[in-house]
């Protein structure tokens, strides 16, 4: 072997790998490679730098960056089949009674499909499954009562349906029009319940 080749193995030995053409890990492009996957500045910066420390190229980041996003994606799927199969478990064991109450409760909030699954999703991860099933079917049960809690008067629901009915109504509307005290004040009690007051 020659000298200089030996040399240029030894230079190479002490100075480390040899440093890629970048200047500081912003050159690596993170935010743009990771997209999707959700990744903040408290992930990218630490990352950058260990990658710009260790002197991996553009290249081999991006191998790296590759390889994170599978795993991450991987586990995101994982987690998703175990929360639906946890959710399927709880709905399996919750008398059918105990859903219909959950799912009255979701429509009595006057909510769309994909607002209802927002929540649920929201209460599911904070209550966990079985307590939001039973939360949501004792708002079911009290929404389909003729009562609020503690039993004062008809129900947000049952009031506004009522004050629309009774203004639909061309006797008890030309009452109400006149001022008369008694519409005005059936009126007035039925539109504090349907606020909840």
């Amino acid at each position: 072997m020659s000298e200089a080749i030996l040399n240029e193995e030894i230079r190479s030995e002490e100075t480390g790998p040899e440093r890629p053409t970048l200047e500081s890990p912003a050159d690596y492009q993170l935010a743009e490679l990771l997209g999707e996957t959700e990744a903040d500045e408290s992930f990218l910066g630490p990352m950058g730098a260990t990658m710009f420390e260790a002197g991996l190229s553009k290249d081999q980041a991006r191998s790296l960056v590759k390889t994170y996003q599978e795993l991450w994606r991987a586990g995101q799927e994982e987690e998703s089949r175990r929360y639906e199969a946890e959710v399927a478990a709880v709905l399996a064991a919750t008398p059918p009674a105990e859903c219909e109450a959950a799912r009255r409760a979701f429509r009595g909030f006057g909510l769309n499909p994909e607002e209802g699954r927002e929540v649920a999703r929201s209460l599911e991860s904070s209550l966990g499954p079985k307590r939001a099933v039973s939360l949501m079917a004792r708002l079911g049960r009290l929404l389909a009562e003729d009562r609020p809690v503690g039993g004062r008067g008809p129900s947000p629901v049952s009031a506004r349906e009522r004050m629309d009915h009774l203004l639909n109504q061309p006797e008890f509307s030309r009452r109400y029009l006149s001022g008369d005290s008694a519409a005005l004040e059936e009126i007035s009690a039925l539109a504090r319940e349907a606020v909840g007051e």
